[in-house]
């Protein structure tokens, strides 16, 4: 337990200067808009809400349907600031079995207001930019098409968003109708941007009795865990409504707590290590909210002063094996002996309240990875501060009781290892501390890894020097307290994507 602590507060103690820039207007949030294909129907549709995303990939919408490759963007229409543009409104018409997507204003209105079209309204919660007063899109933006299959007389309507000059053309040559530019994206991904080898995702679990941590998994198998430390267990579940049915609110859940970690999940359970009719006192507590038994959301609200030993963190966290497994099974990730291969490493992460405490706490959050030296058996950790309430400069440091160098950076251009893809390092100290852009996305080639070997082997000389022999033992999103300092804020995807990064849209 000491070590995690000495390891917790290692991250506060890298200078006093400041580094990493102060932002001081609002920022807009990035939303990516994906295509998907159902290979029964023949149609197409782009989804951007998680939720319905995760539900699509289950399956639970039918049979058929993938990814097609190609993303778009847009702006989440919740965040402190959004760009000037239109709602993406999406419909649905039962008949043909089909969505239609439109940014026009007219066109969304004119359907609002037509029930008879048959066209039922589901979602306008995405802003997109939309040409200029020139009918075109900006420098920096490219035009996606709106495209027409021109089958209502088949009871088949569907439409396709395209900016793929050549696929536009044969879908042309095939009778479907361009219907001009739909909007302008500010990225824009395809299927040939990305060779994913594979994609590992931090995932907390929770049972009746609470979190489940690290500390109860072997180290023989990867896993994905929970790291929480210096809390008192949580383990009251509450439910956000009434189980079985959960179809009425639960009068014991504290609604209030979602003001403050930024929970927008109109369901799972807050856990506290308060009895559930404590009311209000619940969300003025340290507390962490989920989907009931599964972490892959995660809320988050922590006060150092909950913690008996002046720190606390909690965080989702994917572990690797650096050992054998007892039968003999290997698993270690050793992400660079093919030489191709790339890593890109995402957090998702809603910021709402980071606090520093009148009496010297702070609060802060970091993504990190950790790699594990087969040769000398100690490990190399890079740590991308995502929110700071004291910035402090890039540095490196040897923790004896580990054996672990810190090389500690920030996403943020030109961060101290790797290559920022998307995001934007957020330092404030107050509780209308506003979001970043998220998601935050680095990528660490195997030229930039040999580079942070250079840097950590100046602290630590017994490290190797070839990459080849570094095995990835894990990596997280980490959020910390001290004294007084609070914070309250919203996980979603934690992953690392080994392969050929994309040039467009994060993973």
């Amino acid at each position: 337990m000491k070590a995690r602590v000495v390891l917790a507060t290692l991250a506060l103690a890298c200078g006093a200067a400041q580094a990493f820039p102060i932002i001081t207007g609002p920022s807009p949030v990035g939303q990516a808009i994906i295509e998907y294909k159902n290979d029964i129907t023949g149609h197409y549709v782009m989804l951007w809400n998680r939720a319905e995303i995760q539900f699509v990939e289950a399956g639970q919408a039918g049979p058929g349907w993938h990814r097609t490759g190609y993303a778009y963007s847009g702006f989440d229409v919740t965040a402190s600031y959004v760009p000037p543009g239109n709602r993406m409104c999406r419909f649905y018409a039962p008949g043909p079995n089909s969505h239609f997507l439109t940014a026009r204003t007219y066109e969304c209105q004119g359907l609002k207001s037509n029930p008879a079209s048959g066209w039922i309204f589901e979602r306008d919660d995405i802003v997109v930019s939309m040409p200029g007063a020139n009918g075109s899109c900006g420098a920096h933006e490219t035009a996606v098409y709106r495209l027409y299959n021109n089958r209502a007389a088949f009871n088949d309507t569907n439409h396709r968003h395209v900016a793929d000059s050549t696929i536009r053309a044969e879908l042309i040559s095939n009778g479907w109708i361009d219907e001009g530019i739909a909007f302008c994206s500010a990225e824009y991904s395809t299927p040939f941007d990305r060779l994913a080898v594979a994609t590992y995702e931090a995932v907390a679990l929770f049972e009746a009795t609470g979190p489940v941590t690290c500390r109860d998994f072997p180290v023989s198998r990867a896993s994905g865990c929970l790291d929480f430390t210096g809390l008192a267990p949580m383990s009251t579940a509450i439910p956000r409504r009434i189980p079985p049915a959960f179809a009425q609110p639960n009068p014991q859940y504290p609604l209030q707590a979602d003001a403050v970690t930024g929970w927008n999940v109109n369901g799972g359970c807050i856990h506290t290590a308060l009895p559930a009719g404590a009311g209000d006192a619940i969300a003025k507590a340290s507390f962490m909210q989920s989907l009931c038994t599964d972490g892959r959301e995660l809320g988050v609200h922590i006060r150092g002063s909950d913690s008996s030993q002046g720190a606390a963190n909690v965080g989702e966290h994917y572990r690797f094996p650096t050992v054998l497994a007892p039968d003999g099974t290997d698993s270690r990730l050793f992400p660079w002996a093919d030489k191709a291969h790339s890593l890109t490493f995402t957090v998702e992460v809603t910021v709402k309240t980071v606090t520093n405490g009148a009496a010297g706490g702070k609060a802060l959050g970091e993504g990190i990875m950790r790699f594990h030296d087969a040769a000398s058996g100690h490990e190399v950790s890079i740590d991308y501060r995502v929110y700071d309430t004291n910035p402090a400069p890039d540095c490196v440091q040897y923790d004896a009781d580990t054996a672990t160098t810190h090389i500690v950076t920030a996403f943020r251009d030109k961060p101290l290892v790797g290559e920022l893809v998307h995001g934007n390092f957020i330092a404030c100290s107050g509780p209308d501390c506003h979001q970043g852009l998220t998601p935050f996305v680095v990528l660490l080639t195997r030229d930039e890894f040999s580079a942070a070997i250079a840097l950590a082997r100046q602290k630590d000389p017994v490290l190797s020097p070839e990459p080849d022999g570094y095995m990835m033992s894990g990596f997280q999103m980490r959020n910390e307290t001290t004294l007084d300092g609070e914070l309250g804020v919203t996980i979603g995807q934690v992953k690392v994507v080994v392969g050929v990064p994309a040039t467009g849209l994060p993973p």
